[in-house]
């Protein structure tokens, strides 16, 4: 179902703007489930998801991994952080931090997309809380 939006959607870029060769080597090459989570990142973004955090009251537990703080409290609140990382509630910073032993704690830059502590896997997790599966 998604291949078949997806390709509609190019196409119709396709006729607008032209690029007839272009964007059929696009297609070809393009992933379509890339394509898929590129749009729905452009739906919700990083403002949103901290909005929704706000709404389920994360807001003060993402401020704590952006700035790192986290990693210096106490074991529970680095635990519940990782937790919330793994499911997508809260996503990574954009700079790399240590923790209170010196491991360095990863940016979202530096972890795979769809991972622990990436956007995506963030956006994922807002996308079916929105939807009403979580």
């Amino acid at each position: 179902m998604h291949s078949v939006v997806i390709a509609m959607y190019v196409s119709h870029r396709k006729i607008r703007r032209g690029q007839r060769k272009y964007f059929s080597l696009y297609i070809q090459k393009q992933d379509f489930y890339t394509s898929a989570k590129s749009k729905i990142m452009r739906r919700l973004t990083i403002n949103k998801i901290r909005k929704l955090q706000a709404q389920a009251g994360l807001d003060q537990l993402q401020g704590y991994i952006d700035s790192g703080q986290v990693w210096f409290l106490e074991g529970t609140m680095g635990r519940m952080a990782m937790d919330y990382l793994k499911c997508g509630a809260c996503f990574l910073p954009e700079e790399a931090h240590r923790d209170y032993w010196g491991n360095i704690v990863p940016s979202r830059k530096m972890v795979k997309e769809g991972t622990t502590g990436s956007l995506t896997n963030s956006i994922d997790y807002w996308e079916e809380y929105l939807n009403g599966s979580e």
